[in-house]
């Protein structure tokens, strides 16, 4: 009497070609994420009123995937500059922190913050269709 296995070598093929994936699959998950988050980020800081020029908001992007002490990640946040004034200029990223954080007569609007949350599934779910194209497209 011996024990029988199937698909076992399938299995182990399976394990091989997950473990073979190119970073351009991950790089392609993290970019398909980042522009859910970059969307949703700039609806809910319009909801909020973050809007007087629109500068801002229409800043908000990301960089490609970067290799971190855990693996990749992706950074979203406003880019450049905005005028602020005659012959003054400010960081969108300062604008947005201000909003964020709130000063002297202006609360708190955590657009950045409230947005990221908000588009955590709808993230996730398109990272997760871009893993399952790639499973597909090897027959797993």
């Amino acid at each position: 009497m011996g024990i029988s296995m199937n698909g076992f070598d399938e299995l182990i093929f399976a394990f091989d070609e997950l473990s073979e994936m190119p970073d351009s699959v991950l790089d392609g998950m993290l970019e398909a994420g980042a522009k859910v988050v970059e969307r949703v980020t700039r609806e809910t800081g319009e909801s909020y009123g973050v809007h007087r020029t629109g500068v801002t908001l229409g800043a908000i992007g990301h960089d490609a995937p970067r290799k971190t002490a855990d693996g990749k990640a992706v950074y979203i946040y406003p880019k450049g500059s905005t005028a602020n004034g005659p012959n003054k200029t400010k960081r969108n990223a300062e604008v947005a922190y201000i909003n964020e954080y709130g000063k002297k007569n202006q609360p708190p609007r955590p657009f950045m913050r409230d947005g990221a949350e908000r588009a955590a599934g709808e993230a996730v779910q398109q990272e997760e269709q871009k893993f399952n194209d790639y499973l597909t497209s090897k027959g797993l």
